[in-house]
């Protein structure tokens, strides 16, 4: 809908989404999040990659469509901690949740450029901020649900991004304005009632085979994801949560 409106719109992705595996996965998943942003914007855009040092030990990914400066992807390429949390073996078994709970002391990005401690994260987080001058905040939640477990690192990267946030607004605003803070909730969602419904379900479903063109994980068309058992719920789903 923003992006309908014409808003900017600043994507952070705090990991690569590799699950364990090699580069070809990781930045097949990073084309195809720039193709579905691409159809929301209803052009085939041509998409310019540029890495840029925060600090001597950290570096993050800046995508833009050419000529368009109010899309940006952001791409800081910390491991998939995995669905429970417990890491992979390329990765040395690092993981956001570890990293979160002080198990470890450091994250060490996948290509092999960046190392942060859970306070650095917070930092660069909280510098985006300030760097893009958001007027809402989106996030994912750390909603837990019997009936479906959420990802690890969904949860994790909601709970970072709280920190930011309150760091953000005691800098920037010395706690006077509050800039909306949203959570939305993940795999849970997959046992709540469908909400996203006709034109906006189509839209949905448009962007998301257009990622699904380059992630071999993942239903890419209607009838595929209908079948499944998880992503054809969470297209027709969206809901928040209070954190």
């Amino acid at each position: 809908r923003d992006i309908k409106a014409g808003h900017c719109v600043r994507t952070i992705y705090v990991t690569a989404g590799d699950a364990g595996n090699g580069q070809f996965y990781w930045l097949n998943r990073q084309q195809g999040s720039e193709a579905a942003y691409s159809k929301m914007l209803g052009a085939n855009d041509i998409w310019i990659d540029r890495i840029v040092k925060l600090s001597d030990h950290e570096f993050i990914t800046i995508a833009n469509p050419r000529g368009n400066s109010k899309i940006s992807l952001i791409f800081m390429h910390l491991p998939d901690g995995g669905l429970k949390g417990d890491g992979f073996a390329p990765n040395n078994y690092e993981g956001l949740a570890k990293l979160d709970a002080g198990i470890i002391k450091n994250m060490h990005t996948i290509d092999n450029q960046s190392v942060y401690s859970g306070d650095e994260l917070v930092t660069v987080l909280s510098s985006l901020m300030h760097t893009y001058q958001p007027s809402e905040i989106r996030t994912q939640s750390n909603f837990t649900s019997r009936q479906s477990n959420d990802h690890s690192d969904h949860m994790a990267v909601g709970r970072f991004a709280k920190k930011a946030y309150t760091e953000y607004e005691h800098q920037q605003f010395e706690g006077i304005v509050t800039i909306p803070l949203k959570y939305y909730i993940g795999y849970p969602i997959h046992d709540m009632p469908a909400n996203v419904m006709d034109g906006e379900l189509q839209a949905k479903e448009a962007a998301f085979f257009q990622y699904a063109g380059f992630d071999g994980a993942v239903c890419n068309n209607t009838d595929q994801c209908n079948k499944a058992s998880n992503y054809g719920n969470y297209l027709s789903r969206q809901y928040q949560s209070q954190n």
